[in-house]
């Protein structure tokens, strides 16, 4: 899995030739640019081309392209001149750029092939509780308010809970929230019932009434009529599957790569510095 992309490693060796003396905050300008023309190429001036087109919307004209390369002999002259002076030694914003751009060759490094069917299937079997829908059921609800049975709240509420389990319809007061009892989780139930009577409510099985539960209103009596247990169909999840896959493979391959990167230096710190 990792032998195409850690080839494709060897390719940064000329990017870590021309970088080998930035560790530390140290380049040797001489080795690259002492005497070195201003090499003025078609790709060069191909690029030119393209960064002024997505700029302005259109080509340039003759007179333009002449002022984008005197412009582009300018600045890297400008450049040289920097770097000859050590301008880029310590400066932070100089060294996150060149990080920055390394993540960037190291991201176009780690392209992820296109899984196989079966490797994605086998992916959301490992990591079922990423892809899973949240639980739903649909459920009776009996409520007694605090306030309409006061010390007798109790009482009530276990006679209800009697009469519910042999057939009958106790009364239910009416519940003070709007309350949807059709195809909730555990999410939803929460806003109107509080987490702890939310989580009864989804964890019960379907077919027996629960209760009495309390909340701050009063007490519910549940029955669940239908649970769907959250197990999501492959074709409906391949998408996320698939994402989530190239994700960790991805991760896979960069942390490859910069354990490499990490092969060629020598650390020197405080003893226990970085570690928890």
């Amino acid at each position: 899995m990792l032998r195409e992309p850690l080839f494709r490693f060897a390719l940064l060796g000329a990017v870590i030739l021309a970088v080998d003396h930035v560790r530390g905050g140290a380049v040797e300008p001489a080795a690259n640019f002492d005497g070195a023309p201003i090499m003025i190429s078609e790709r060069v001036v191909a690029g030119l081309r393209d960064d002024f087109q997505r700029r302005n919307g259109r080509a340039m004209t003759p007179a333009e392209e002449r002022t984008e390369v005197d412009r582009y002999i300018d600045d890297e002259a400008l450049f040289r001149a920097a770097v000859s002076l050590g301008m880029h030694e310590g400066d932070l914003i100089v060294r996150r750029r060149l990080i920055q751009r390394m993540r960037f060759l190291h991201e176009e490094m780690a392209r992820v092939r296109e899984p196989s069917d079966e490797e994605l299937r086998e992916h959301a079997r490992q990591h079922a509780e990423r892809f899973a829908k949240p639980v739903e059921v649909s459920f009776e609800h009996i409520f007694l308010a605090r306030a309409h049975h006061g010390g007798g709240l109790a009482v009530d509420a276990s006679e209800a809970l009697a009469q519910a389990r042999r057939g009958d319809a106790p009364r239910s007061d009416p519940f003070p929230l709007p309350l949807d009892t059709h195809a909730q989780t555990v999410v939803s139930l929460t806003r109107v019932l509080g987490p702890a009577l939310a989580r009864q409510v989804v964890a019960a099985e379907p077919g027996s009434w629960l209760g009495p539960l309390e909340s701050a209103y009063g007490v519910s009596l549940v029955r669940v009529t239908d649970r769907d247990s959250g197990d999501a169909d492959f074709a409906a999840v391949r998408a996320a599957v698939r994402d989530d896959w190239r994700a960790e493979q991805r991760s896979i391959i960069e942390a490859a790569l910069l354990a490499r990167l990490r092969a060629d230096v020598t650390i020197v710190g405080v003893e226990g510095a970085g570690s928890s």
